[in-house]
């Protein structure tokens, strides 16, 4: 029987002074210097403390917003605020009051021990102006608006190579990461050449034999390739196995790195829109779920399903760490105006968070969206408590800017490669980027027990997240940064010598990082 969906803790405030005259009692302030521009805007239990009584709002000039964040796609008539934990309910009905909001949802996140709260502009006011001025106040740590992340169809093949991965969007340009010295600087650099590999029995060394209609895969489209799985049987037209199908794994040396590690005790948190836990090839994988959306009408769960099959498949399809444990987090929704699938700061956040309180320490985040803060903040606090953020480097092709969060300089992000180690000819470019990994016309889990054929960062991404786990199981206490190190050290060089933007370090090699792992905890 499937266990029901967390529901996250939700405080719903009611709207102080409804009557009261729009602007009364009110102190104006000065709304933010906008760079750029001026833009244009279109739960938990609370622990009460007694608190001596709270400033007026300041009257000085607000924070500097960069322009882009305005520009970015976000909620209608929304902001989202950073508080002090302490603050109680009635305070935060004091603060919504006072610049005209409502408060709807709070919800506690541990990794910043802060309180995050989302309110609604009552009174029609721009989602700048109220951003700016409740920024000011000192009774607030941080505002922004509540940005989106919208997934997208994928584009019709219009004869060039590469195809748009169904579940990404284009992200918007920010002004790239704010500098801390405790965070990795993602400025290109050189790498070892990886060791040679033993040879193993069981390991596919052979470039395997795609089927004839897969016989170009940067070119075509496989979302509509499907066969169903419950009986383990392989594609009708004989011309592959599945096996030969999953090209993906000998590339990476997956099989090899399983006779050292398969991913057990290790949680993988994927953020995504829900994973089909019936699927037969994921039976047992999934510890547990989080329902980040509340009430909204959930996504389809193909593209998280697409994603826990590549990390921990283990019946027909095998996943890299067929033996690790998932954490299903549904973050993505359906709007139903726009019928847009989205996911906003505020849900990210929650997701995030839960995760890691649950144990995870391994996230798996392929999706791609504007620079926002929030995101940015709660990866760069995981990191620096060990957690290990993989993101998809982005679909938007070679000159698109940099995509988030892969970008943020806590993140691990990954472009995709086909078969013969061309790169995806719609992936971003750029110096953020880590390694490549296959994700051109992967074989994996689809709803209703079937397969499919899906092309993108993402799929690369979740390669690198189940590599992720082999090497996380073979030592819990991994660093980030050392997790980085080794998929950089061992990759095998692909494009120009040495460090490059398309590929960045080159394709993970999952036996060579597990060895590499192996020798330095042994010298530790």
């Amino acid at each position: 029987m499937t266990r029901p969906l967390i529901q996250p803790q939700v405080l719903v405030t009611p709207d102080v002074d409804r009557d009261r005259p729009s602007g009364s009692d009110r102190i104006d302030v000065h709304r933010p210097k906008v760079s750029g521009g001026s833009g244009s805007g279109n739960g938990g239990n609370i622990q009460k403390v007694a608190l001596p009584p709270l400033p007026a709002p300041n009257p000085g000039p607000g924070p500097e917003f960069p322009a882009e964040l305005f520009d970015a796609p976000h909620v209608p008539d929304e902001v989202i605020v950073f508080l002090s934990r302490d603050l109680t309910d009635n305070d935060v009905n004091s603060l919504a009051s006072d610049y005209g909001l409502n408060p709807v949802e709070s919800t506690m996140i541990e990794l910043t021990g802060q309180r995050l709260q989302r309110m609604t502009i009552t009174n029609g006011r721009d989602v700048a102006e109220v951003t700016g001025d409740i920024a000011s106040d000192p009774r607030v740590i941080s505002a922004q608006p509540n940005l989106l992340y919208r997934m997208r169809n994928p584009k019709p093949i219009d004869g060039s190579p590469g195809q748009n991965d169904q579940n990404e969007n284009a992200p918007d340009p920010g002004d790239g990461s704010k500098e801390d010295p405790t965070l990795p600087d993602k400025t290109p650099g050189n790498k070892a050449e990886a060791p040679p590999l033993p040879q193993r029995p069981n390991a596919i060394e052979p470039e395997p034999a795609i089927a004839e209609s897969h016989s170009n895969p940067a070119a075509s489209d496989k979302t509509d390739t499907k066969y169903n799985v419950a009986s383990g049987a392989p594609p009708s037209n004989g011309a592959a196995t599945t096996d030969e199908l999953q090209y993906a794994l000998s590339k990476i040396s997956a099989p090899a790195a399983n006779h050292l590690a398969s991913g057990r005790d290790t949680l993988v948190a994927v953020i995504d829109t829900g994973i089909e836990e019936t699927h037969p090839e994921l039976e047992g994988a999934v510890a547990d779920r989080f329902d980040a959306i509340g009430d909204r009408k959930g996504a389809k769960p193909d593209h998280g399903t697409a994603i826990a099959g590549i990390v921990s498949a283990h019946k027909t399809v095998r996943g890299v760490a067929p033996d690790a444990r998932l954490l299903d987090v549904r973050a993505f929704y359906v709007d139903e105006k726009s019928k847009e699938v989205e996911a906003s700061s505020f849900i990210l956040a929650k997701s995030v968070d839960w995760a890691f309180t649950q144990g995870a320490r391994i996230f798996n985040m392929s999706f791609t969206g504007p620079h926002d803060p929030t995101l940015e903040e709660l990866t760069t606090e995981g990191y620096k408590k060990g957690a290990i953020f993989i993101a998809a480097a982005g679909n938007d092709g070679p000159k698109a800017a940099p995509a988030y969060p892969a970008a943020y300089r806590s993140v691990i992000a990954i472009t995709a490669t086909d078969q013969a180690d061309r790169i995806y000819a719609d992936a971003n470019r750029g110096s953020y980027i880590t390694a490549a990994a296959p994700g051109v016309d992967i074989l994996v889990l689809a709803p209703e027990q079937s397969m499919n054929f899906l092309s993108g960062t993402s799929m690369a991404a979740a390669h690198a997240s189940g590599l992720a786990a082999l090497l996380y199981q073979r030592n819990p206490a991994i660093s980030p940064d050392r997790i980085r190190s080794i998929l950089s050290r061992t990759a095998h060089d692909l494009g120009p010598e040495g460090y490059d933007e398309e590929y960045g370090a080159g394709r993970i090699d999952a036996a060579a990082a597990l060895q590499e792992a192996t020798r330095s905890s042994r010298s530790d």
